[in-house]
């Protein structure tokens, strides 16, 4: 008994140890679910943390693109800073373009004068060798009067001849002794005309030569006649330093020429001036000359024929200003220093072509200045009137004139302002 109960005992004891791990199986057990869950929780944070991998690498990406994009902009922010110092440059030498084209016109100008002052000793040049072929005009008639004279004297020794051998014979002498009396009239006659000759005034001598046509010699290239000296052609109205050597490359190269020239010798002429069509019958060429010629082979003074000035083309009434108007529209903005603001307050005053800024004077500009005080010495600081006057010489044809957006976007390697 007491050993069963020493057993009972210890499977109570062993019993209460079963209880005891029992208890601490399901703890393990309560534990391995909890586990089980912290372990679900966990794989679904390691999806979410894949997750944000994911996005973070694809933030990543967008991120170096928009510092690639970041870097493009601050690159085409220096090509704008470079292409603005660019049209700055142009700009500039679009004013220095200005200033080289006065500066043109007044060497032009300077070398019309410098030739003008050389056209003296041009044309005592041509009339002295104009004397000299005179000169050798007039030994030839000289030395035909000579030869004339000759001849009568051999006429006159012939009759003489006849003369004895008719008195020998006992002829008629009398008819023979008239016809020396006129033979000997007529030797005198020319001696008196050479002499006569020779003393005439230079001028009369020149007259003479024209009337007989000594001055001839040869053709030109257009079939005229063509001249044994050179004269200065400018003195004909109408013709200048260009034309006169156009002229001499034909062959014209004296006054007696022009004068000669029929209906059928203008027309050579004509035709071969392509550039100048009409110019000989509208500036009176051969009347001129043919004056020249009557004058003793001098220059004519004529009285300049008065001009009637012609309203420029491009005006069309009066502005709001009181300047010029226009009877067409140009794109205003090409100017530099016209924006679309400018632009509008200058067409709303009546302004609205390149004429009217370039044909502005210096009151006007100071009336136009007063309208738009909002921009106080705008008109000479960006020069419009020199800028119009470029444009207009540029583009003279008002249906092919650019806008504002065709003038910068040239297309060529010309440079626009240029």
């Amino acid at each position: 008994l007491e050993g069963a109960q020493a057993r009972i005992g210890q499977l109570e004891s062993d019993l209460d140890a079963a209880n005891a791990r029992v208890g601490e199986l399901e703890a393990a057990n309560a534990r391995i679910a909890q586990l089980e869950g912290d372990l679900d929780a966990a794989n679904a944070r390691a999806g979410e943390f894949d997750g944000a991998q994911a996005r973070v690498a694809q933030l990543e990406g967008d991120l170096d693109a928009a510092n690639a994009r970041v870097g493009e902009l601050e690159a085409a922010n220096a090509r704008i800073g470079q292409l603005e110092a660019e049209l700055q440059a142009a700009n500039e030498r679009g004013r220095n373009l200005d200033g080289a084209h006065a500066r043109i016109g007044d060497l032009e100008a300077q070398l019309a004068a410098a030739k003008a002052g050389s056209a003296d000793l041009d044309a005592l040049r041509g009339e002295l060798d104009g004397l000299r072929s005179e000169r050798d005009a007039a030994q030839g008639e000289v030395d035909g009067v000579r030869s004339e004279r000759d001849d009568a004297n051999a006429k006159l020794k012939a009759l003489r001849a006849e003369l004895a051998a008719a008195s020998t014979a006992g002829a008629d002498t009398d008819e023979l002794e008239k016809t020396i009396e006129r033979r000997n009239a007529t030797i005198a006659d020319l001696r008196a005309s050479l002499k006569g000759y020779q003393d005439m005034p230079e001028g009369v001598q020149r007259m003479a030569s024209w009337q007989t046509g000594a001055w001839k010699k040869g053709t030109t290239k257009l079939g005229t006649d063509g001249s044994d000296h050179v004269d200065d052609l400018k003195v004909v109205s109408g013709i200048g330093p260009q034309m006169e050597e156009l002229l001499n490359t034909f062959g014209i190269q004296s006054w007696e020429q022009l004068a000669a020239l029929d209906d059928k010798g203008v027309a050579a002429v004509d035709g071969a001036l392509t550039d100048f069509p009409g110019r000989i019958t509208r500036d009176e060429w051969v009347e001129q000359a043919k004056a020249i010629m009557e004058n003793g082979h001098k220059p004519v003074d004529r009285a300049p024929k008065k001009r009637v000035k012609k309203k420029p083309s491009w005006q069309k009434g009066t502005t709001k200003l009181g300047t010029p108007g226009a009877g067409h529209t140009d794109d205003l903005k090409v100017i530099n220093g016209i924006g679309p603001k400018m632009e509008g307050m200058l067409n709303k005053f009546g302004v609205t072509a390149w004429e009217q800024l370039g044909a502005l004077k210096k009151s006007e500009v100071e009336t136009l200045n007063e309208m738009i005080e909002s921009f106080p010495g705008r008109i000479e600081r960006d020069e419009w009137v020199s800028q119009a006057k470029g444009l207009v010489k540029r583009f003279p044809d008002v249906k092919k004139r650019p806008t504002r957006e065709t003038f910068l976007n040239n297309s060529g390697d010309e440079d626009p302002f240029n």
